[in-house]
C-alpha cells in the first residue's frame, strides 16, 4: 500500500504502472507499513 504525499489517496502497487500517483501523477509516494509491536525481552 502507497499512499501520495500531494494529494493523500491511498492505493495498491498493482495499480502503479510508474513511479507516481494514478490519481494526480506526483513523483513522491510513501510506503504505508503494518502497526507492529515488538517485544523486547527485560534482563
Amino acid at each position: 500500500m502507497y499512499v501520495c504525499a500531494k494529494c493523500g489517496k491511498v492505493f495498491a502497487d498493482d495499480e502503479l504502472t510508474f513511479v507516481r500517483c494514478p490519481y494526480c501523477s506526483s513523483k513522491v509516494l510513501n510506503k504505508q507499513t503494518p502497526p507492529t509491536v515488538k517485544k523486547v525481552k527485560a534482563i
